[in-house]
């Protein structure tokens, strides 16, 4: 009897996927994470249309504790989403995260000019 190696299929795909072996389980798998990407980077890009106005205005009508709420949110969803080895999670919050650091930025560089 002679032992071949084999490498653990974690390695290769996430640990919630690794004992499926349908390739239907990997489109349905593939399918999940699309409509995450898709979900979360529409929600994530949600406050580019205010950054331009901001930008072009070089003002910010937004409460500041609107954004740090906002940032703590994201951190805390990025924070899960490594718990989870979930892609979409991690990287579409820590697009919003960005965001709302940069938005917190322009809004303290700012302030509430009329």
């Amino acid at each position: 009897q002679t032992s071949q190696f084999r490498l653990p299929t974690s390695y290769l795909l996430p640990a919630y996927f690794k004992n499926k072996k349908s390739p239907l389980d990997l489109i349905s798998y593939m399918d999940k994470e699309i409509i995450g990407i898709i979900a979360g980077t529409l929600t994530a890009a949600s406050l580019v249309p205010q950054f331009i106005k901001s930008i072009q205005e070089k003002k910010v009508d937004v409460s500041p504790l609107m954004f740090i709420l906002l940032i703590a949110g994201n951190a805390l969803w990025m924070w899960y989403g490594i718990k989870l080895d979930s892609l979409p999670i991690i990287v579409t919050n820590g697009f919003g995260f960005l965001m709302d650091a940069t938005m917190l930025i322009l809004r303290l560089k700012y302030g509430d000019r009329k």
